[in-house]
């Protein structure tokens, strides 16, 4: 904004307890503060880094630049429901975001209202969990000439015992993008990513990855097909401080995101081996 007119960021946030329910309500107002993020990767991807409102395991190329909006009005509210306490939750929640931003890192030309309803499930157990998502992002830009941009996306992670202290992981994620007009055209796209592990406690995890891209975007080719990535990867932990991993296949370019943590991966295809420890 300017020497004379610095920019600020504001987040506040209330949480009522309502019987079984959680209601959670958050409100963010960002003002020439776009520096709090950074743009990553030739992909234009950035890392959704709270408070941003936004759900982290579907950033994208036009979701990036609301999150380094210089101008934005943004709202969310989840309810979580105890339908069985400590072991079933069900949420739903909504985030409202109005950006006003038209910069040069932006793919829409006038202000857009964004829509963000998602719904979810958490089902823990004693011998094993499943953690799913899903829900549908809408980019409405003001006026008829410019259409919106669409995304539905789901995510699920399943976790299942087998025998004595081994256990089978699966985690998956699919999402599809369509593009409103923009001043360069964008190919609408579908990508996928799953990885399945075979684990004994955390000693030993064998681990199968496939991916999938039609996102033009995405800075890799597939080794199986060139939409297409197969990889597997050895895990041993002989100690606590002390991790041995062996790799070979290829994944594709972008963020990957495990257990709440987002990184932003450059395309891989070939073998490594890597010893990390703690001292």
């Amino acid at each position: 904004l300017g020497a004379d007119k610095p920019g600020y960021a504001g987040y506040v946030s209330t949480a009522a307890y309502v019987g079984p329910t959680t209601w959670l309500l958050e409100g963010k107002r960002y003002k020439g503060a776009e520096f709090v993020n950074a743009m990553l990767g030739t992909e234009l991807y950035e890392v959704a880094a709270p408070p941003s409102l936004e759900y982290e395991r579907v950033i994208t190329e036009d979701s990036s630049a609301a999150l380094n909006s210089n101008d934005i009005y943004a709202a969310r509210l989840r309810v979580d429901i105890a339908a069985v306490p400590g072991k079933v939750l069900p949420y739903v929640s909504l985030g409202v975001q109005r950006d006003l931003d038209t910069g040069v890192l932006h793919f829409n030309d006038v202000p857009e209202t964004i829509l963000h309803p998602i719904v979810g499930l958490e089902l823990m157990h004693e011998r094993f969990s499943v953690l799913a998502n899903g829900g549908y992002r809408v980019d409405r830009r003001d006026g008829a000439a410019f259409g919106y941009d669409s995304q539905a996306h789901s995510d699920i992670d399943v976790k299942v015992p087998l025998f004595g202290d081994f256990h089978v992981d699966v985690n998956a994620a699919i999402e599809r993008y369509h593009w409103g007009v923009n001043q360069f055209q964008q190919a609408d796209y579908t990508e996928m990513e799953t990885a399945t592990a075979f684990q004994k406690g955390s000693l030993f995890a064998l681990i199968w990855y496939m991916d999938y891209t039609t996102n033009p975007l995405v800075d890799s080719t597939g080794n199986m097909s060139d939409a297409w990535y197969g990889a597997g990867e050895l895990q041993i932990k002989p100690t606590p401080a002390m991790t041995v991993k062996a790799f070979y296949g290829a994944y594709k370019a972008g963020i990957r995101c495990s257990g709440g943590q987002c990184r932003l991966l450059p395309g891989f295809e070939g073998a490594r081996v890597s010893v990390a420890g703690n001292f």
